[in-house]
C-alpha cells in the first residue's frame, strides 16, 4: 500500500466534507489517513537529523473533514521558540499537493508568551545572512483573519512583512507535487529534500543566540587566530577549544554557518575566485573571522569569509585593514584588493 498517497488521497476525496458518527466507512479512512500522516512524520523524522516531529492535526474537527493533515518539527532544545518546519497535505487549486515550509508564528496560543522582538529578528537575520532560498521557494503571511498572502521574494518586502503587525504568521515554502509514478520512497524523498533545503535557515535563526561566559573569553583571547580558526575549518562536526597544553572545556565553536557558506561558494575564494581542487574533485577552502575572532568573539556570517589557503594564508600574513564598504583589504604597503564575490556580506 501507498501509505503517503493514502493521505492525499483522502483529502482529494473528503477536504471539508460533513461528517457523521454513523458513516462507519468514512471514519475509517480517515483513522488511516490520520495514522498515515503519523507514519509520514516519523519517516522524515528519522532524516533529520536532530529534529523531533511533535504531532498531526486530526483527520476532523466539529464534524467536518479536516481540510489538511499538518506535520510539526523542530528541534528538541528549541520546542518553545515559535519556529518550526513544517509539511501540511492540503488541496491547493483543485490539486492536493504537500508544502513543506520554515514558519514563524507571532501569536500561537501556547507559545505567546515567550515570542519577542528579538526572535523576529533572529528570523530577518537568516534570510539575510543565506539569502534567499531557491527560486520553487516562495514567501506567504497569515492574517489575524486566516487569509494568506503572497510576499514578494526580495529582502525589502520580507523585512516589511516581519515587522509589521499585519500576519500572525510567516512562512517560506515550496510545493511538492505526487504523481502516478511517485510511492512511499520517491515522496519521502521530494520531502526530505524541501525540508533539508530549509534547515540551514532554521539554524541560523538561532546561531545569533550564543553567548560565552567571561572566563571562556579570557581564554579565547590568549589563543593564536590561526589556532581558532583551524578549529574551524575541521571537518569534524564539532571541534572544542584547545589552549596550550591544557585541555580546557569550554563552548565548542558554532561550525554550523561556516558549512552552509562553504557549500554555498563550492569551493571558489571570495577574493580571487581561485577553485583550487576543482580539477581533483575536492574543495580546498577556509573560513576566515575578518575582525579576528580571538579579539572580538564574532562568529557571525557577517565576521567570516570565505577564502583559498593562499589567500587565507596572505590575510593573516599582511594583516591588512578591511574596507566593509568597498569590500576590500587595505593592505599596510597602501595595495587595495576588493574581494571578488562579496556574496552573503552585501546588505
Amino acid at each position: 500500500m501507498d501509505y503517503y498517497k493514502n493521505i492525499i488521497s483522502f483529502i482529494e476525496k473528503h477536504e471539508g466534507e460533513k461528517y457523521r458518527a454513523e458513516n462507519v466507512n468514512l471514519k475509517k479512512q480517515g483513522q488511516e489517513a490520520y495514522c498515515n500522516a503519523k507514519r509520514l512524520g516519523k519517516a522524515v523524522e528519522n532524516r533529520l537529523n536532530g529534529f523531533k516531529f511533535l504531532g498531526s492535526s486530526k483527520w476532523q474537527n466539529s464534524g467536518n473533514i479536516g481540510k489538511y493533515f499538518w506535520l510539526q518539527f523542530k528541534r528538541e532544545q528549541y520546542i518553545n521558540k515559535p519556529f518550526s518546519i513544517s509539511i501540511t497535505a492540503l488541496k491547493k487549486n483543485g490539486k492536493c499537493v504537500f508544502q513543506v515550509y520554515l514558519e514563524v508564528s507571532y501569536k500561537d496560543s501556547k507559545i505567546f508568551d515567550q515570542v519577542n522582538r528579538s526572535d523576529l529578528s533572529n528570523f530577518n537575520q537568516s534570510i539575510k545572512k543565506l539569502k534567499l532560498p531557491p527560486k520553487d521557494f516562495y514567501f506567504q503571511g497569515m492574517t489575524n483573519d486566516k487569509l494568506y498572502i503572497d510576499i514578494e521574494n526580495n529582502i525589502d518586502s520580507i523585512n516589511k512583512a516581519i515587522a509589521s503587525s499585519s500576519y500572525v504568521k510567516i512562512s517560506t515554502m515550496t510545493d511538492v507535487y505526487v504523481n502516478e509514478f511517485d510511492n512511499d520512497t520517491t515522496i519521502l524523498e521530494k520531502l526530505y529534500i524541501a525540508a533539508n533545503t530549509l534547515i540551514p535557515y532554521y539554524d541560523a535563526i538561532f546561531s545569533n543566540e550564543e553567548h560565552i561566559p567571561q572566563e571562556e573569553i579570557e581564554i579565547i583571547s590568549k589563543m593564536d587566530e590561526r589556532e581558532i580558526e583551524s578549529l574551524l575549518n575541521m571537518e569534524d562536526e564539532f571541534s572544542s577549544y584547545i589552549y596550550k597544553e591544557k585541555l580546557v572545556k569550554t563552548r565548542k565553536i558554532n561550525k554550523k554557518i561556516v558549512d552552509i557558506l562553504k557549500e554555498q561558494y563550492k569551493g571558489k575564494c571570495q577574493l580571487c575566485g581561485a577553485t583550487i581542487g576543482k580539477d581533483f574533485d575536492v574543495e580546498i577552502i577556509e573560513a576566515h573571522h575578518i575582525e579576528y575572532f580571538a579579539k572580538t568573539q564574532n562568529n557571525d556570517s557577517s565576521n567570516i569569509i570565505i577564502l583559498c589557503p593562499n589567500c587565507h594564508t596572505l590575510i593573516h600574513k599582511c594583516d591588512p585593514i578591511y574596507d566593509n564598504k568597498n569590500y576590500s583589504f587595505v593592505f599596510p604597503n597602501g595595495k587595495e584588493i576588493k574581494i571578488n564575490n562579496p556574496g552573503h556580506l552585501e546588505r
